[in-house]
Formats: C-alpha cells, structure tokens, sequence
C-alpha cells in the first residue's frame, strides 16, 4: 500500500473511532430515532385519515362517516365507519364489500391503519358533541367523532418534541 492510502485510512479509522465515541456520549438522541419516525408516522396517518374523512363528507352530501345509511338521527358506530370507509358506499352511505352502479364511492382506505405508537387499530366513536379524553388503557388507536368530524389518537402524554398528542 502506498503511504497515502495508509494514511488515508489511518484519517478514516480515526473519524470513525470520533463519531463512534460522539454516539456514545449522546445515546438518547440516537435512541429517541424510533420514537420520532412513530410521531412522524402517527401524524401522517391522520393527515390521510382526515383527507378521507373529508373526501367521503364531499360525496355524501356533507353527512360524515359513521352515521348508519348515513342518517344522522341514528347514533353513529366504529362498524358502521369502518365499513363506510373501507367498502363501496351509495349515496345514501350503505356499503357494499363490491363495486356496483349504485356503490360507486370509495373506498376510502384499504384498512383503518394501526396508531403507530399504541399499535391498535379499533375506532373509538363518539356519539357525543365532546370527544373524550385520551386513555392508553383502552384498547383503540383512535377516537372519532362524526358530529365534528375530528379523529384523534388515542394517546395521553405527548411525542417525542413535547408536543401533546391530543393537539395532533
């Protein structure tokens, strides 16, 4: 090996050694990465939720989903929402598992997404004007509220920034 090479790598090898050390002394920066890309996550995801919240009100004559045969003197449900998001909608928000002349909207979503940081999947649907609070010992990723039209995590506390979960 030449003399340059040598000290090419002896540079490389101590840069290394460097920002291997610099990463010991500051683990929680580094370890903190997952939890910041499950926030990132977690706010795209509603991002998209809200998007096709938004987009099934717009084809559905300003009724949200959740509200069976979209009838907003019935008491909305999670099934009922899953269902008007996932499946072919009529006008009048009755779904269907197949496209048809009268099913002709959506889906919305190929599956209500897993809350990245709690990992549940289930809707919590409030039949109220009031959201309820956060509870991490509920077994739902969100709560959901057709009368506002507001999905929430489920989540107490706040991300990795500080930032309360419930202002997501």
């Amino acid at each position: 090996m030449s003399d340059r090479l040598v000290r090419a790598a002896q540079v490389c090898g101590i840069f290394v050694v460097l920002f291997a050390g610099a990463a010991a002394l500051h683990p929680p920066r580094y370890a903190d990465g997952s939890q910041q890309s499950r926030d990132a996550t977690l706010a795209e995801c509603l991002r998209y939720l809200r998007a096709q919240i938004f987009v099934y009100t717009l084809e559905h004559n300003g009724v949200a989903p959740g509200y069976p045969g979209n009838d907003i003197t019935r008491a909305p449900d999670s099934e009922t929402f899953i269902a008007q998001m996932t499946q072919y909608t009529d006008a009048s928000g009755r779904f269907a598992a197949q496209k048809t002349p009268q099913h002709r909207h959506g889906p919305y979503l190929m599956s209500i997404p897993a809350n990245p940081v709690n990992l549940h999947v289930d809707v919590l649907v409030v039949t109220t004007d009031k959201s309820p609070r956060a509870d991490d010992n509920k077994p739902y990723g969100w709560i959901y509220n057709p009368a506002t039209r507001q999905i929430l995590p489920n989540l107490a506390g706040a991300d990795s920034q500080g930032v309360s979960y419930a202002s997501y």
